[in-house]
């Protein structure tokens, strides 16, 4: 990796930056301000809940649509764009009033900033980099991982200091505006790395779309258990404390070592990856999450906590490396950007679908320590699923093939 760093520096750095950038919109970041933002609009937990799903839902079903517009436009023109929207964003938050214009500056947050920053970062790796794929997402995706380790302290000792209101202008201005100049300059004269790839001529072989591809309908469900189950647990992590006798602030310590945990699994997926290619690992990048749900499920202890948060960080870390690479290896890349934006949204709506898939399970009568076991048991079946899929389609352990099936 440290060649490849030395070698490409420039757009490694543009990618990193973009991902670092998406901290904003990510909930991590927003659930910091959430108790102050309450305060100062008179709004309680439970409606700014709902105004944020609604704005989740939204964005989700906004990003296909401008997701795509990254296969046909200037990296460097759609990156400013996207770091622009993104500095608004923040600025409409800042700016809330009341329910309507905090839904606005959600939805903003939510596309420009989980979506928008993101998908730059990512397709921009996965799209250039083609012999070394797997390293260069790795890098890239440690953007994440710093984010989450250092923006929820930063954005505490912020609000302290000046407010919840200018802290949101001065992260729009530093990780949107000032990151999306800086990492455009980066890049400004790399031609290749900016210009759009060119559509296979007519007559050419192509990979076929990627909702057309049977092969993909078997993965999907490995594709998206992730986000699914990773936010409905926890989404209901009070809850989970409560019943097994623990306290919510052992459970939002260990936190820590979720954002740890993705530096080392980002990195180890990234060779993997260039040796063994995405597609051949999606049937395992679920088990050490699953591994942790049953931990935690099997012991309830404050050691069982930070060892689960620390396995489904491993686990996250691997899932969007692993996946962004396999999507790579399946689209051409002329439609890369349309490909990863749509399964993108896919993957919001399931993190909204997941907390009332649990909702309703409780409802009907299961406890908290079943739903854990529960969704160790779903990761397990999406694995042998996506294991079945790489047999029927002679994945084999070797790097991609250039036609997927």
């Amino acid at each position: 990796m440290l060649s490849l760093l030395r070698r490409e520096p420039r757009a490694l750095a543009f990618g990193f930056m973009y991902t670092l950038g998406s901290s904003p919109g990510q909930t991590f970041f927003i659930s910091v301000f959430v108790p102050a933002i309450g305060a100062s609009l008179a709004t309680g937990m439970a409606d700014i809940s709902f105004l944020y799903a609604l704005a989740t839902v939204a964005s989700a079903v906004a990003l296909p649509f401008i997701g795509r517009l990254i296969d046909r436009t200037d990296l460097v023109r759609y990156g400013i764009s996207v770091g622009l929207m993104l500095t608004l964003a923040c600025a409409a938050i800042a700016a809330a009033t009341g329910p309507w214009s905090l839904l606005l500056g959600f939805f903003a947050l939510r596309l420009f900033g989980q979506g928008l920053m993101s998908h730059t970062g990512v397709t921009s790796a996965a799209r250039y980099f083609q012999e070394d794929r797997g390293k260069a997402l790795a890098l890239t995706s440690l953007g994440f991982a710093a984010g989450e380790a250092l923006l929820p302290v930063a954005a505490v000792l912020l609000i302290e200091r000046m407010g919840w209101r200018w802290s949101f202008v001065a992260t729009g201005l530093v990780l949107g505006l000032l990151t999306a100049a800086t990492a455009a300059w980066q890049v400004r004269h790399l031609k290749d790395f900016r210009t759009p790839t060119p559509r296979p001529p007519e007559g050419a072989r192509r990979r076929p779309a990627l909702w057309r591809s049977p092969y993909f309908w078997w993965l999907l469900p490995v594709l998206l258990a992730s986000p699914f189950i990773m936010t409905a647990i926890i989404f209901y992590q009070a809850m989970i404390a409560s019943e097994l006798g623990l306290t919510l602030a052992l459970f939002a310590a260990s936190f820590v070592a979720f954002a740890v945990a993705r530096i080392p699994g980002s990195l180890l997926a990234g060779p993997l990856i260039d040796r063994f290619s995405g597609r051949f690992l999606l049937p395992f990048q679920l088990l050490p999450g699953a591994i942790g749900i049953v931990i935690l499920a099997s012991f309830g202890e404050p050691w069982a906590v930070m060892l689960y948060y620390a396995l489904i960080g491993f686990t996250s870390a691997l899932d969007g490396t692993i996946r962004s690479a396999a999507v790579a290896e399946m689209v051409d890349p002329s439609e890369l950007g349309a490909a990863r934006s749509s399964l993108a949204a896919l993957a919001v709506l399931s993190t909204a679908a997941g907390p009332a898939a649990v909702g309703l399970l409780l409802g009907a009568g299961l406890t908290l320590r079943g739903t854990l076991w529960l969704a160790a048991g779903l990761c397990v079946f999406a694995s042998l699923l996506a294991l079945a899929a790489n047999l029927r389609f002679g994945i084999k352990p070797a790097r991609p093939a250039r036609i997927a099936p």
